[in-house]
């Protein structure tokens, strides 16, 4: 029997409404003036949902609701908790492209702010997105300048590392490298930058005030007048983002394309009254097929995180949490904000543009997922295999002396994805033996895959000949038949006659084998898949190896702990580079002591 909520007992207030499933896991969160009469309309008779709700509704087997005092609070609390649920049903952004972020790294003790490409689940912090480089290099100069934060790449530990730079000569760093800035009263200045980047420049200039009046008390003069100096600054950085909106012409412009299931979202930026930046969003609608609430939810899941956003921006229709957002956007930046539908003139022009840019986006994405699918269809014919190639992995041995290593790379789509790379070092192999090692490695990658519910591989490729294909082949069948029934595997090896290599050869699990030759321009992605894992192992193992051999080293010298060793090698690399060095940059660079460092040099 289907899940029936009781009604009853569901209040009529706004609030959002939690949907989950047999696992307790949340599917769907969505927000509602009235929280009894929005739960109530997915349980009507089956033919008045759309096929869609209905495969939503199927699968709730509990739901949880949450009452808020207002609309436009349910319309913040249900994006705060879709950021931090992901359910699966709900309406998530997904980047044309990697844009740029900035990271606050407060996994150091001292940190220090970056521009990077792609957020990770991590204890950084990260703000955006930003629609263009211009955009944050002004951002982080605008820190630079209130705030005094190192600029430096240092690896800080709280011992001084070596003398102050230019930078706080010209008081725009504490020089926390030095020493002259205690890790308490550091935390301090960046909980002021994050304030900054938040928005919340009332809460920071309250607190810089505060902050000021304590210093002034306790009659430390010199740090009063730098709250002052500070906060002086950010009110004229305010003054100057006030003229900035309203004398120049600043805005965004929002463009939808809608096509069966998938809406292509795309955002243009205006600076100055000149095109800036952009921003593609591609979006599977699986929970709704509503412009209006595509829009309304595409909108929030951009500009809630953002911490610079144009007073003005153009929407191709209205909505029903319109007004709710422009209030929510308008408390947050301390001005108001505008959610305007321009219906002709330039701002109009400017929306069509945006519209025909995410037509286009679309069209160029399905046309390239049609080619891509075309050349995976090619490969399965000409290797015989069971799967669609869809994600293929590559594994590969490499040895050096008695270092063994090996290293594993994933292809998903045609298209390498480095975050499922993995590097391996041997636990039961201690000797070369290619065969075992590849046992190994394959046995702890298929345990990772069944321990984690992680994709199963639609490919396997060995680096190898028959012989690493047969080890591989029999692992399954005999430890793995389950995973051996739904996947391919082979072998690429060198074809030669003598000593003259002729081409690669893949060899095929039936003991058959494919002239690559003959089939290079099919076969090119799996061809690459062998070449970039190779790249990946040597890699790997030499980096292992210089750290062993750096290690070892270093191990036969007094003075020289764990700490000292890792900082060296993380300064220096190697001990190559350790001969270029001389006592006074060793205790600038790793603060090593005077009689250590010698020593260092003289073994080195």
């Amino acid at each position: 029997m289907s899940f029936q909520p009781d009604f009853t007992k569901i209040s009529e207030s706004p609030g959002i409404y939690l949907m989950k499933n047999k696992s307790g896991e949340i599917i769907y969160i969505g927000k509602a003036k009235n929280l009894r009469n929005r739960v109530r309309s997915y349980f009507q008779a089956k033919g008045n949902l759309t096929y869609k709700t209905a495969v939503l509704v199927d699968q709730i087997a509990d739901i949880e609701t949450l009452e808020t005092t207002t609309e436009a609070e349910a319309l913040i609390t249900e994006s705060n908790y879709v950021k931090k649920h992901l359910p699966k049903y709900n309406i998530l952004l997904k980047d044309g492209k990697h844009i740029p972020f900035v990271q606050v790294t407060t996994s150091e003790l001292f940190p220090r702010l970056k521009i990077v490409r792609k957020p990770k689940n991590d204890k950084n912090l990260y703000f955006g997105p930003y629609t263009s480089g211009t955009e944050i290099k002004y951002i982080l100069k605008s820190i630079y300048k209130l705030f005094p934060v190192r600029q430096s790449k240092d690896v800080l530990d709280g011992v001084k590392t070596r003398r102050p730079c230019l930078n706080y000569q010209m008081n725009q760093c504490f020089a926390p490298c030095a020493g002259k800035i205690s890790p308490e009263e550091y935390s301090a200045l960046i909980k002021q930058v994050i304030l900054f980047l938040k928005g919340k420049y009332k809460e920071l200039i309250s607190r810089l005030e505060e902050e000021m009046l304590h210093e002034s008390q306790k009659q430390n003069y010199e740090k009063a007048g730098q709250c002052r100096d500070r906060i002086q600054m950010v009110k004229k950085h305010l003054e100057n983002q006030a003229v900035y909106s309203a004398n120049l012409e600043t805005r965004d412009a929002v463009g939808l394309y809608i096509k069966d299931d998938i809406t292509v979202v795309q955002i243009l930026s205006f600076f100055s009254g000149k095109l800036s930046g952009n921003r593609d969003f591609i979006i599977n609608s699986f929970s709704s097929n509503d412009p209006q609430e595509i829009l309304s939810e595409a909108l929030r899941r951009y500009y809630f995180d953002k911490s610079t956003i144009p007073s003005e921006i153009l929407i191709p229709f209205d909505f029903d949490d319109r007004k709710e957002l422009e209030e929510y956007l308008t408390e947050k930046l301390q001005r108001k904000t505008k959610l305007i539908v321009p219906e002709r003139g330039l701002k109009n022009k400017i929306l069509k543009l945006a519209a025909k840019n995410a037509e286009s986006i679309y069209e160029n994405k399905i046309n390239n997922a049609d080619k891509i699918k075309q050349e995976l269809k090619s490969i399965q014919k000409i290797l015989r295999l069971k799967n669609l190639p869809r994600l293929i992995e590559g594994f590969d041995i490499s040895n050096l002396g008695d270092t063994i290593t090996a290293s594993h790379v994933s292809f998903v789509n045609l298209k390498p994805d480095k975050k499922l790379y993995r590097n391996y070092k041997m636990k039961s192999v201690k000797e070369q033996d290619d065969y075992l090692s590849m046992q190994e490695v394959i046995t702890r990658r298929i345990r990772r895959i069944i321990d984690d519910h992680l994709p199963i591989p639609d490919l396997l490729i060995i680096d190898g000949g028959k012989g690493h294909l047969g080890v591989v082949e029999n692992l399954l069948i005999n430890t793995f038949p389950e995973i051996y029934k739904n996947i391919d595997i082979i072998g690429i090896a060198k074809k030669g006659s003598h000593s003259k290599i002729i081409t690669d050869e893949i060899i095929l699990t039936n003991g058959k084998s494919v002239d690559v030759k003959e089939f290079s321009a099919e076969l090119r992605t799996v061809l690459q898949v062998r070449d970039e894992v190779h790249r990946v192992a040597v890699t790997f193992l030499r980096t292992v190896n210089r750290k062993k051999n750096l290690f070892s080293e270093l191990d036969e010298i007094k003075g020289i702990g764990e700490k000292r060793k890792i900082l060296l090698l993380k300064t220096f690399g190697s001990l190559e580079r350790i001969k270029q060095e001389t006592v006074e940059s060793l205790y600038e660079k790793c603060h090593i002591p005077e009689k250590i460092a010698v020593k260092i040099l003289t073994k080195a």
